[in-house]
Formats: C-alpha cells, sequence, structure tokens
C-alpha cells in the first residue's frame, strides 16, 4: 500500500486560515456568543467565545489524526482514492470556514438570511462534488 500525505501545502494554509480566522474572531466577539440558530435566524444557544477556539482544534486534530492512521496502516485507502484525499480534506475544511464566518457576522449583528448560509454550502459542497472530480 502507498503512503499519503493527505496535509498537503494548501491543507497546511486551510488548517492557517481557519485557526487564524478563530483567533481574530475571539479577539473581536464579546464574551458571551450565540453558537446555534433555529431555521428562523433566531439565536437558540449561547456560549463563551472561547468555544470557537475548541471548534477549530476538532477539525485541525481530525486531520492530523487522519494522518497517522493512514501513516500506520490502520487506514487502508484504494489506489483510485489516492489521489482525491487531499482534495477531500481541503474541501472538508473550507466548508468550515463558511461556518465560522456565518457565526461571526451573526454576532457582530450583521443580519445574514439563513437560507443564504445554507444555500452558499449547497452551491460548495455542489462545486466540490462534481466540478472538481479527476476526469
Amino acid at each position: 500500500m502507498i503512503k499519503l500525505n493527505i496535509i498537503d501545502t494548501y491543507t497546511k494554509f486551510i488548517l492557517s486560515a481557519l485557526f487564524s480566522l478563530a483567533v481574530f474572531m475571539t479577539i473581536l466577539l464579546p464574551e458571551n456568543i450565540a453558537i446555534h440558530w433555529n431555521i428562523n435566524g433566531e439565536a437558540k444557544i449561547y456560549g463563551n467565545k472561547w468555544f470557537i477556539i475548541f471548534l477549530t482544534l476538532a477539525p485541525i486534530i481530525l486531520v492530523y489524526l487522519c494522518q497517522h492512521m493512514i501513516n500506520t496502516n490502520k487506514i487502508m485507502l484504494k489506489q483510485a482514492n489516492i489521489a482525491k484525499a487531499p482534495r477531500i480534506v481541503r474541501s472538508t475544511l473550507s466548508v468550515f470556514i463558511l461556518a465560522m464566518v456565518f457565526v461571526f457576522f451573526k454576532n457582530i449583528n450583521i443580519d445574514v438570511p439563513v437560507w443564504i448560509v445554507v444555500a452558499a454550502t449547497v452551491i460548495y459542497s455542489g462545486y466540490i462534488v462534481f466540478l472538481q472530480t479527476e476526469k
């Protein structure tokens, strides 16, 4: 089985951007922030702004954990999937950035309708699935 490095330069850039955005948001946001909204855009769950750092660390830890599992042969990838793995990781991390931007805007009282976030996520996911497929 071929060893695979899913943490390429682009992935490192996205991980850095994700963490930088979290630090930026933590500095600017008030101590208590909304972290969950209902379909009508009303805040339902509030938490400490440091929760954003925790949410950012989760995908970063998961990426490095997956890399470790691949290196120790705990995860085996088929030959056909090896080229796609780094792109899938980058694309998935990018969705976290979309979510964090939404949280930031809502907490600084810039009203972003939920349907815009859902539409942006669906369009981006479609781009990932259909337009980035290899021929």
